[in-house]
């Protein structure tokens, strides 16, 4: 059965609307020092929950007017250097641009789950995560930390329901996690789960792509495309059939997804 995320839940790190600093955001705190690119862990992407980093012109605003806004780190637990906290996007245009330093705040004496909370405020503070972030970051939580699920609901403040749904988002395949990553995909993850359950897995490429291709062109919704499925069921065709529109057009602001807007 799937779970749906209930419209309230929205990731409570994220800056409110007034623009005040969220009650349990911790700001980067100590003076900003320029830190080798040697020095850092770059490989290290325990904290790194984007699961794809978009550019967004960062490598021409760095490269015309510097790094503006620090990176976060701290002292690397287990290596020599720094592990990165929050700033892979910063980091990576930094390497692409040929840069040798970064300008870095770093955190001493920061334990995991404090990093890990850390993190998560800062990328809510810069883009609010995406349920598929945010379902990556719980599932490298757990494997790094192996930690229990009730802790990871306690420092995401969400039920149980809701990280067994974020954590399963992860499990897509990957050409329908790329749809939920391209905003002109119009593919939610609502879409995805509902698709996946129809198809059932593993399902090829070849017999998702269509269907992808069918939510983008026509903006259907997820009545629509469940419509379309049960259709496809009945008249045991294999693929969305183009004259599917007048379906799209059929009560299509219903179904929307129930994720977080991120």
């Amino acid at each position: 059965m799937i779970h749906h995320v209930d419209h309230e839940v929205r990731c409570d790190l994220e800056v409110p609307p007034s623009g005040r600093e969220p009650q349990r955001a911790e700001v980067p705190q100590g003076a900003n020092q320029r830190l080798a690119m040697s020095q850092l862990n770059v490989d290290d992407r325990a904290y790194h929950f984007r699961v794809e980093p978009s550019r967004s012109g960062l490598d021409a605003t760095i490269a015309q007017c510097g790094q503006q806004v620090p990176i976060i780190v701290r002292p690397h637990p287990t290596r020599p250097g720094y592990q990165i906290i929050d700033g892979f996007r910063r980091v990576g245009a930094l390497q692409r641009l040929g840069a040798t330093e970064a300008l870095a705040v770093v955190r001493t004496g920061l334990a995991d789950s404090d990093a890990f909370t850390l993190a998560l405020v800062s990328n809510c503070h810069h883009r609010p995560l995406t349920d598929l972030d945010r379902g990556l970051a719980i599932v490298e939580h757990r494997l790094r930390f192996h930690q229990p699920l009730e802790v990871v609901m306690s420092l995401m403040r969400l039920q149980r329901r809701q990280v067994l749904y974020l954590q399963r988002l992860t499990t897509l395949p990957q050409i329908v996690q790329a749809a939920l990553s391209d905003p002109s995909a119009h593919f939610t993850a609502t879409h995805a789960l509902r698709l996946m359950e129809h198809l059932g897995r593993p399902a090829p490429d070849a017999a998702i792509e269509p269907w992808l291709a069918y939510v983008r062109e026509h903006r259907a919704s997820v009545n629509a495309l469940v419509a379309r499925l049960q259709s496809r069921a009945t008249d045991g065709s294999a693929t969305p059939s183009s004259a599917a529109t007048a379906e799209c057009a059929a009560d299509k602001g219903g179904g929307a997804a129930l994720e977080t807007a991120g």
